[in-house]
């Protein structure tokens, strides 16, 4: 795995969750059963953001 450090982009993946089949989708997540499927709650996103806030690329938030 790469440092963080080391990266210019991090995506904050708020579910696997996806009703579309995008053909430019790099994530290929299909249609996951329920006991597979996961939502980050908002608690967590928050805490994300907040833990990137001196990082100097780029951050972007992907799901569903």
């Amino acid at each position: 795995m790469r440092d963080i450090a080391s990266m210019s982009i991090i995506e904050i993946d708020v579910t696997n969750v996806c009703c579309r089949s995008c053909s430019n989708c790099t994530r290929l997540v299909g249609h996951y059963p329920p006991e597979k499927q996961f939502f980050m709650g908002l608690d967590y996103y928050e805490r994300a953001v907040k833990s990137l806030i001196d990082f100097p690329g780029v951050v972007g938030m992907i799901g569903g």
